[in-house]
């Protein structure tokens, strides 16, 4: 079945998705994960900063958050995507920890390193996209974390996702 998204590698907002479509294509789950957290710097104009806020979720065009959304849900069959994650988000009453067990992000009462994830098709639905952020804890120091963050919440919250 094709979508209005099958045979597309640039947006109408002119990104490059070619690259992510083959690492997906390719089953190259963890560069697919460090190119979707690049795409989404350069769509939101964040890469200097290397992180993203709340607000620059609510900036990207939902053409381009389908198209990510798309390419994952499409070469994983349908086991990764945010549409994915945005389903067991909103099954789990929109609570983090339950979301993190579902998802394999937490485990026996803690939250997993990034280097820990399981990136293969066997891993949990809506393991993957991860994607690790540097959050600022304060002007000199950050935190990175995939999962903790406000921008995730934000991302899951989308009606046109």
């Amino acid at each position: 079945m094709d979508t209005p998204f099958s045979n597309q590698s640039i947006s109408a907002t002119g990104t490059d998705y070619t690259r992510l479509r083959e690492l997906l294509a390719q089953e190259k789950w963890q560069e697919a994960d460090a190119e979707t957290m690049a795409l989404i710097l350069r769509i939101t104009d964040r890469e200097a900063e290397g992180w993203i806020r709340v607000e620059d979720i609510q900036r990207i065009s939902g053409e381009d958050l389908r198209m990510i959304d798309h390419l994952w849900v499409e070469h994983s069959h349908d086991r990764f995507g945010f549409s994915v994650q945005k389903r067991i988000w909103h099954t789990l009453s929109q609570n983090y920890t339950d979301f993190g067990d579902s998802v394999g992000w937490h485990r026996e009462g803690s939250w997993l390193n990034y280097s820990d994830l399981n990136f293969d098709t066997e891993s949990a639905m809506g393991h993957l996209p991860a994607i690790m952020f540097p959050a600022p804890i304060s002007k000199r120091n950050k935190v990175v974390s995939f999962v903790v963050g406000k921008w995730r919440t934000a991302l899951l919250s989308r009606d046109d996702l």
